[in-house]
């Protein structure tokens, strides 16, 4: 009996980016090329030594198959290993497609279908198990096709689509049969989802908050109770939950997910404005800050971000925190995000919407966080088939 084990490449710039690839290609990113790393670690624990290695002939494909195998070894490219092929819609936004599944969707923008994709990826991976002396074979290939080959395999449909964010599938030859799934864990190793608290009172009249208080709206509420929603048809479980000391983190995190316990920190609180709290947001100066509420008694910027990374990153320290939720405040999380871009982050860049989530790696060899995704109300909408929820704020501060 031969074994065939499938990956899937490494995170790519594209995927931080939420841009559909398909046969357009982009680089891996350092985490991707962890990913990889690790993922050659994982066989190498295992004693499992490839007799033929393949790759799709897309360049991250290809540069995970060397990371994995080490330089000098030799890996054939093949063709139909590719991702899914999208057309036109190659390169445009993620949040712009519809719903998986996908079908025949593609099609009118001249990609193909997925009965053409499965049938490719089977008929791939058929030719190349049945070649003689490919007792152990490695196949790096994308996430639709992956995906579309484990369905056909397992005769699942949408279930397979957490599979297909793992490492490595172990598959035997013969009538294929899944043997192992595993996402083993980079140096990158723990999740931190950290959410911004539903539209409140305030948010929708226009106040300053910081650390003043008001409820939720009822779109406040539907809002969290919809990120919840999204987070749980991903598969998401958090292990630990905490929530700043202001009552609509609190408000926000029973209607995300209900019944969940957590801790409340007062780190996770928002920017205190000092004097100009309470006060309409129109008498707020443009971003960035800076210095400028010290003087009516509220935070420096500084203060407020050192404190965000200084409570995050001890929470993400604490044993068994492996994928951890928490709900901040739109300044306060957008401080925390601006330390993770570094150079690369943009003061004037308005806060995350009510309810987004923001998805962190956190090294925790290194006590660092990398951005890997963000996620807003209209992605909730389009992923879980809904009407999305209509706002009736403008841009907010608080």
């Amino acid at each position: 009996m031969a074994d065939l084990y499938l990956v899937r490449h490494g995170q790519t710039e594209f995927n931080v980016q939420n841009i559909l690839q398909g046969w357009h290609d982009s680089p891996l990113t350092a985490r991707g090329r962890e990913q990889a790393l690790a993922t050659r670690a994982a066989f190498d624990a295992r004693g499992v030594a490839f007799d033929h290695v393949y790759s799709s002939p897309l360049g991250r494909a290809r540069h995970t198959a060397e990371l994995i195998v080490g330089e000098g070894r030799s890996i054939e490219l093949f063709d139909d290993l590719r991702e899914w092929h999208f057309g036109s819609l190659e390169g445009t936004s993620n949040r712009e497609m519809p719903p998986q599944p996908w079908g025949d969707y593609p099609v009118a923008f001249g990609g193909e279908s997925e009965v053409q994709l499965q049938s490719r990826m089977v008929a791939a991976l058929s030719r190349i198990m049945a070649r003689p002396q490919h007792d152990c074979v490695l196949a790096v290939s994308h996430g639709s096709a992956c995906q579309e080959f484990l369905e056909y395999v397992t005769g699942e449909g949408g279930a397979t689509r957490q599979r297909c964010r793992a490492s490595f599938w172990l598959l035997r030859r013969g009538v294929f049969a899944l043997g192992l799934v595993t996402n083993e864990r980079t140096p990158m190793n723990k999740d931190l989802y950290l959410v911004r608290h539903g539209q409140t009172i305030f948010n929708l009249k226009r106040i300053i908050q910081g650390w003043s208080d008001s409820p939720l709206t009822q779109l406040g509420c539907d809002q969290a109770a919809r990120a919840g929603m999204f987070l749980r048809a991903r598969g998401i479980e958090p292990d630990h939950a905490y929530t700043s000391t202001l009552h609509r983190t609190e408000q926000t995190i029973a209607n995300l997910w209900p019944g969940l316990a957590y801790e409340r920190l007062d780190g996770l609180r928002e920017w205190f404005f000092g004097d100009f709290e309470a006060e309409r947001v129109m008498l707020m100066p443009e971003r960035p800050w800076r210095d400028f509420y010290r003087q009516f008694g509220g935070e420096g910027q500084m203060q407020v971000r050192d404190r965000m990374v200084t409570t995050l990153t001890e929470l993400m320290q604490r044993p068994d925190h492996e994928c951890v939720l928490a709900v901040s405040h739109g300044s306060a999380i957008k401080e925390f995000l601006d330390h993770v871009r570094g150079a690369a982050a943009d003061e004037r860049e308005r806060v995350p919407g009510n309810c987004s989530v923001l998805h962190f790696a956190f090294d925790d060899a290194a006590d660092t966080f990398e951005l890997v995704e963000v996620f807003t109300q209209e992605d909730y909408a389009r992923e879980l088939g809904l009407e999305p929820l209509v706002a009736t704020a403008g841009p907010q501060r608080g």
